[in-house]
């Protein structure tokens, strides 16, 4: 691993920060009751943050920030992976609004380089960079969500058109989304991996329904998507007819990279609010952080944090070395999820939720964060998914048997 920044990288970030505060606030210290985003505000709080979060895309993208490691014959900069983190480092540090651009960003664009006719990237890579699409990844449905290949939505061909049948869950955003990429399967009577294909599908096409779902923490961040009798051109499908899944795994790669590399800043931030709210009374004038038994578990919510830390520096000094994303990507989001729903469970145990007076900073976001701490060990994988993922690709065992893949049909 490489703990070092070359002049020309600290240069970078000097300049980033610089940027930011010639336009946005700082983010205070939570020990002093400052307001907080972090994992608390940049949680999707519905479309009225929509207008925000655009404005401030496309300032990011006309100063050269919004794609940093895209190519630059796709508008990106060309820059290493190691200054990507540096920005999103220094921009967490700002009261920015909510970054809900990373499925298009994170995902979908470096899929389209891979995959996309020379069509396909000059009509949407430049309105992914500038926030004008917002995308939305329409992979899991009903009877597919850990098991992805047992994807039922159907395309049927009809000469230049598909035709879309099925449906999708717990899509994010999907209610206010502008694209979604879509995995269906494509071929009558196959099954698991083969016989699937992947499209860009305009979210307001007619037969398109999204239905909000609303969850235990009160809000409806993720959807039901239904596809009536939906009709889209051939030139929304990405990728080879029936090489869907390999289309799939590129977005997938990216997609744990990034959750990966998210969580390293994401746990560190819960844990400073949450050290904050261990050194302030509760309501009944208990002091948290007073009993040696919560300060032990403070100490080891921190080991943890930087073991998340150096985790993703080793990952990203593999892939500045050149190498393809890998499955580190799984074991730092397997690490974050738990770690954080610990951390929130911890922050709750402080004083009991009936004698959280009005009056202390932060309790409905606890309370918030709390309830929505399950979600980040369900999405984007969940972690029996990652467990497989690390067990069979890190430490090397064999495969668990599989009535699809071992036994033989007559």
């Amino acid at each position: 691993m490489d703990f070092s920044y070359s002049p020309e990288e600290m240069a970078f970030q000097e300049g980033a920060r610089a940027w930011l505060e010639a336009r946005v606030v700082r983010r205070g210290n939570p020990q002093d009751g400052a307001e907080q985003h972090g994992y608390f505000e940049n949680v999707d709080r519905g479309p009225e943050l929509l207008a925000e979060a655009r404005d401030w895309q496309r300032q990011k993208a006309a100063g050269g920030w919004a794609a940093l490691t895209w190519p630059i014959e796709h508008g990106g900069q060309g820059a290493s992976v190691t200054k990507q983190v540096l920005w999103e480092s220094e921009e967490d540090d700002f009261l920015t609004p909510p970054n809900v651009f990373t499925i298009g960003l994170g995902y979908v664009g470096p899929t389209i380089m891979a995959y996309g006719t020379t069509e396909q990237k000059a009509e949407f890579l430049r309105r992914i960079i500038d926030g004008t699409d917002l995308w939305c990844q329409l992979f899991s449905e009903p009877e597919a969500g850990s098991d992805l290949a047992n994807v039922r939505t159907r395309v049927t061909r009809s000469g230049s058109e598909w035709e879309i049948e099925g449906e999708k869950i717990w899509t994010s955003r999907a209610h206010y989304a502008d694209m979604g990429f879509l995995l269906a399967r494509s071929e009558a009577g196959s099954t698991r991996h083969q016989g699937l294909t992947c499209f860009l599908l305009p979210m307001h096409t007619l037969g398109v329904v999204a239905r909000p779902l609303r969850q235990s923490s009160g809000l409806s961040n993720f959807n039901s998507v239904r596809f009536d009798g939906v009709r889209i051109d051939d030139s929304f499908r990405i990728g080879p007819v029936g090489e869907g899944w390999r289309v799939c795994r590129t977005s997938l790669a990216n997609e744990r990279v990034s959750i990966g590399m998210k969580s390293v800043r994401l746990t560190r931030n819960v844990f400073e609010q949450l050290f904050a709210k261990a050194c302030r009374p509760s309501s009944t004038g208990h002091i948290p952080i007073d009993d040696p038994v919560v300060r032990l578990r403070l100490a080891e919510f921190y080991r943890q944090v930087v073991i998340l830390r150096l985790s993703g520096y080793r990952m990203l000094t593999a892939i500045s070395d050149g190498h393809e994303p890998g499955p580190e990507g799984s074991l730092l989001k397997l690490m974050q999820g738990r770690l954080i729903q610990d951390m929130c469970t911890e922050a709750l145990s402080f004083t009991s939720l009936a004698a959280d007076s009005a009056n202390e900073i932060g309790a409905a976001d606890w309370n918030y964060a709390f309830m929505n701490s399950s979600a980040g060990r369900i999405g984007g994988g969940t972690d029996e998914i990652q467990r497989n993922i690390i067990a069979e690709r890190v430490l090397r065992l064999p495969k668990e048997p599989s009535v699809s893949r071992d036994i033989s049909r007559p």
